[in-house]
């Protein structure tokens, strides 16, 4: 490697010759000889001695020590020392000879411990008491010119921590640091660098690694395990080193990202485009241009390609992901120092006072969190939590995490999102951006851009859009559904945007271990989380992209079939004029009806802009109403087996979530009743409508049954709008199936009744009569009064309207359509102005397949949104199609890659052969990912996407 390359391990940069070390501090103190971590304490000195801090044990690691550990243990890679074609991955490098493995003195360290019978039962012994020594060199036999008697360790393997002795070999004891490198050539890990006495096996090293990236488990819990192994019975006779293996396992998975990304290798040199010492996972579907995108290509791209080469990005904040407010280590810096996926600690500190603490606007949806969460959470927390910045396909962006301070906050999400984007964004003509709160980050977006000096100008991108995610617009008020849904969203495809919350449900685990560290250590720990769920996502990406692409291939057939039997249902004027305003018209006017009954979002809405100090409560009783939902499809619904199997499960841990809350809010509630998981659906909400009159008064619930009448309300009226689309259903049902016989009415009618889809229609007509009943009981219980509503009992026999598809007969004006078809007609809209000519009912009898406004406006918006899922399947697909080639591609690219760092590391022992393994590792990625693209490739035909 060239002097001026950058070295990886240590953080050493090498500029001009003169060593300096980044991220290792080294305190004036340290220079002087301490006493040794795992040293005893010279008998008869009872004075008390200063625990080392965290960052001065870790600077006994020089960079020099750590980089020749490192090219060590690539040193094992190599087949130098390997005499057959398979060795045991065990004792590789160690042993000559594996056919008497558990014979040899190198491999019967795995073992440690041994049983001895004692006449009436085994007893456990150690091999230490029966003499037993590890000879360093030789293959396994003493060194002839050490005369020396062995040294007392303590190393700790995957079966427990053992007591032994280890006699060096001084046949090199020139080197520096000889002692440590000898006990890395045998696989163990010391405990510090000088006279070493504790090592950790490469075994119980890379063990620990696994579990704690698998199931987030802390190494306190781990290493308590380990003792038990050993004695179950007096664990705390057994020597602790709980200390040692927290430092040596921050030099082992930093090492590790060095190995993995590449960095000992200097692939820098070869993929120049990327940010330099990168230590990350990157996205192999995801535009990366030079690498999988040819840049030529993009420009040429027109505004209809937009959606295959958008960049999208989700940001997400979590409050979880804390560190406690102690006193901690200053000097403790991270060891990746900003190349992996937490920012650089001092640009970031410095930009923030930079910026200072400028007040942002609150949000108008009724994600209120944001402004009035509860501050008491953030309590005694020197860091509340972390924003980072996520691709499509889940995998976190370089640099795309930062701490936050109680809170999110605009100018923090600003410096995730330009440093995740990075050089490698300024190139990218189009990205999208995915957050909770976008209807406001938004507004001036543009302008916070100019913080950072130069990104703008030399940014090729030409606007960044973006959206709120699908679940969380749902808490967004009318206007922000509608102006910034992804449904709605021109070029962004099937994205949801909410992928970024599995991966928190995933790093939640490790919060408990992670915000007792120190603020250096944290952020390594999570860096190696963060590139673990990278990982994970990339080896499962072929078979990710190919089940999506066999889902949304065959959604999109099925929505351009019922498009086109949407739009026979209309005359091609009418179709005209539609098409007229999808494409012309606002999003407020395509895609919602002008209802002026007041539905359950909107009186929820109502309560949220009432709702100040107590906020949180009516969300909570409307995901209660939702719950209640929930519970009564179970009951009544017609699911099948793995659907219900899969709701169950749902819904049992959103109840136990709903229940914490409610133990939250009303504490006078308590004892709540059990949520019983193997009888889920007769769960006792415990809403105030369940109490009486006189105990929602003496328990202080008064007002939550006002809030409860009000939501009730709201979902009586959503209910009869269900209903109307239902018999608006089954009216277009029967009219098609007269439509196509030929038969005499007498069998039309028999035809009809004997369909089973309209047996179907029916049974949903009835489960949400009796659904709109309960909730009618349920308002007058609450002493609703509804003699103003209009709001009646229904009965089977409502269950009716006039034929919006059938040409007007004689006598149909004086049967009047069942009551409830008169609740929630347009308050803009009389019946005067119907009769007018060019007005719904002058264009229904024209058009006979639209008898009324209602209908009108019903179908109208029924068949926009059809449309609009349409072209964004359509889209999905397109760019499925495109991210198979990108991945295949970026695979591809890696292999060779990986074999031109074996060509030009081949003078270093091991380093070819780790490259050889990756090359192939990334080889078989994209053999993989070819054919599963082949699998599906014509094997679904995708019908060209109709218009109408």
């Amino acid at each position: 490697m060239a002097k001026n390359a950058r070295k990886r391990a240590g953080k050493i940069s090498v500029v001009d010759e003169q060593p300096q070390v980044h991220n290792i501090a080294v305190s004036p103190q340290s220079q002087k000889r301490k006493r040794h971590i795992d040293e005893p304490q010279e008998a008869g000195n009872t004075s008390p001695k200063r625990a080392q801090s965290a960052s001065a044990k870790m600077a006994v690691f020089q960079p020099e020590l750590l980089q020749a550990i490192q090219d060590t243990i690539f040193k094992l890679e190599s087949s130098a020392h390997i005499v057959e074609d398979a060795t045991c991955s065990g004792c590789r490098g160690t042993c000559t000879d594996c056919s008497n493995a558990h014979d040899s003195p190198a491999c019967r360290r795995s073992v440690f411990r041994v049983q001895k019978w004692l006449g009436s039962h085994f007893e456990k012994h150690a091999l230490y008491d029966l003499g037993f020594c590890i000879n360093l060199g030789h293959s396994g036999q003493p060194c002839h010119l050490n005369k020396n008697p062995p040294i007392d360790f303590v190393i700790v393997h995957t079966n427990g921590i053992h007591k032994c002795r280890v006699l060096y070999c001084l046949c090199q004891n020139q080197k520096p640091n000889w002692k440590a490198l000898q006990l890395v050539e045998h696989r163990l890990f010391p405990a510090t660098s000088d006279t070493p006495q504790t090592a950790f096996t490469f075994a119980v090293l890379d063990e620990f690694h696994c579990h704690s990236l698998s199931s987030k488990s802390s190494a306190y819990d781990y290493f308590n395990a380990l003792k038990r192994l050993v004695d179950a019975t007096f664990p705390h006779l057994v020597p602790d080193r709980y200390r040692e293996f927290m430092l040596v396992m921050c030099f082992w998975r930093h090492l590790a990202l060095l190995r993995h990304g590449g960095q000992e290798h200097n692939i820098d040199a070869i993929l120049t485009h990327r940010r330099q010492g990168s230590l990350v996972v990157w996205c192999p579907a995801c535009p990366e241009i030079g690498f999988n995108v040819d840049e030529k290509t993009l420009e040429l791209a027109t505004d209809s390609d937009m959606h295959i080469f958008t960049l999208i990005v989700s940001l997400d904040g979590n409050f979880r992901l804390q560190s406690k407010k102690k006193k901690g280590d200053p000097n403790d810096t991270a060891l990746c120092g900003g190349n992996a996926y937490f920012v650089e600690d001092t640009a970031y500190l410095e930009y923030l006072k930079r910026i200072g603490k400028a007040d942002e606007a609150s949000c108008t949806s009724i994600l209120k969190a944001v402004c009035q969460q509860d501050r008491a959470k953030f309590k005694d927390t020197e860091v509340s939590g972390v924003v980072a910045a996520q691709c499509r396909h889940q995998i976190y962006l370089p640099q795309g995490m930062v701490d936050l301070t109680k809170g999110e906050a605009y100018a923090r999400t600003d410096y995730a999102l330009v440093l995740g984007l990075g050089l490698e964004g300024l190139r990218q003509r189009w990205i999208l951006v995915t957050y909770d709160v976008w209807c406001q980050y938004h507004i001036n977006l543009k302008s916070r851009f100019a913080n950072f000096p130069g990104w703008v100008e030399k940014s090729k991108t030409n606007a960044v859009r973006g959206a709120i995610p699908k679940m969380h617009i749902h808490g967004h008020n009318r206007s922000c559904q509608l102006k910034h849904s992804l449904v709605y969203q021109k070029y962004s495809g099937m994205t949801y945007g909410e992928g970024i919350e599995s991966a928190w449900s995933e790093q939640n685990h490790a919060a408990a271990s992670t915000k007792e560290q120190n603020r250096g250590h944290r952020h390594d720990t999570l860096d190696d989380f963060n590139g673990f769920w990278n990982w994970t996502k990339l080896i499962q990406l072929s078979s990710t992209l190919l089940k999506q692409y066999r889902k949304y291939s065959k959604q999109l057939v099925i929505c351009q079939d019922d498009l086109q039997k949407m739009a026979a249902l209309v005359s091609p004027e009418l179709l005209s004029d539609w098409e007229a305003l999808y494409t012309n018209g606002r999003n407020e006017d395509i895609f919602e009806t002008k209802d002026t009954a007041p539905t359950q979002r909107k009186i929820y809405e109502a309560l949220i802009e009432r709702e100040q100090s107590e906020y949180g409560e009516a969300g909570f009783l409307r995901r209660g109403l939702e719950l209640e939902e929930q519970l009564l499809l179970m009951k009544y619904g017609d699911l099948s087996e793995s659907d219900e199997d899969r709701i169950l499960e749902e819904l049992y841990h959103n109840l136990c979530r709903w229940r914490s809350q409610q133990a939250g809010l009303y504490p006078q509630l308590h004892p709540l009743p059990p949520i019983d998981e193997d009888n889920i659906i007769d769960t006792d909400l415990r809403l105030p409508s369940s109490l009486s009159r006189e105990q929602r008064t003496s328990l202080k619930l008064t007002g939550a049954a006002d809030m409860e009448k009000d939501l009730r309300l709201g979902l009586a009226y959503d209910l009869l709008h269900q209903l109307k689309l239902e018999i608006n259903e089954w009216n277009s049902l029967a009219f098609s199936l007269t439509k196509q016989s030929t038969k005499s009415t007498k069998r039309i009618e028999e035809r009809v009744r004997a369909d089973p889809r309209l047996d179907r229609i029916k049974v949903r007509q009835h489960r949400v009569m009796n659904r709109y009943n309960d909730n009618r009981e349920i308002l007058l219980s609450l002493d609703y009064d509804l003699g103003t509503t209009g709001l009646k009992k229904l009965t089977a026999d409502q269950l009716w309207g006039k034929h919006a598809l059938q040409p007007r007969e004689l006598g149909n004006s004086s049967h009047r359509d069942p009551w409830f078809w008169g609740v929630g007609k347009p308050g803009e809209v009389t019946p005067e102005s119907w009769n007018a000519e060019g007005s719904p009912a002058n264009m229904a009898l024209k058009r006979p397949l639209l008898t009324f406004y209602f209908a009108y406006q019903d179908q109208r918006v029924r068949w926009s949104r059809k449309k609009a899922l349409g072209e964004r399947l359509r889209e999905e697909v397109d760019i499925l199609k495109e991210e198979f080639r990108r991945t295949e591609v970026s695979f591809s690219k890696m292999a060779e890659v990986w074999t031109e760092l074996a060509c030009r590391n081949a003078g270093k022992p091991g380093y070819a052969e780790y490259a050889h393994r990756h090359a192939a590792m990334y080889t078989r990625l994209a053999s993989d990912c070819k054919e599963k693209w082949r699998s599906c490739e014509g094997g679904l035909l995708i019908k060209q996407f109709c218009n109408g």
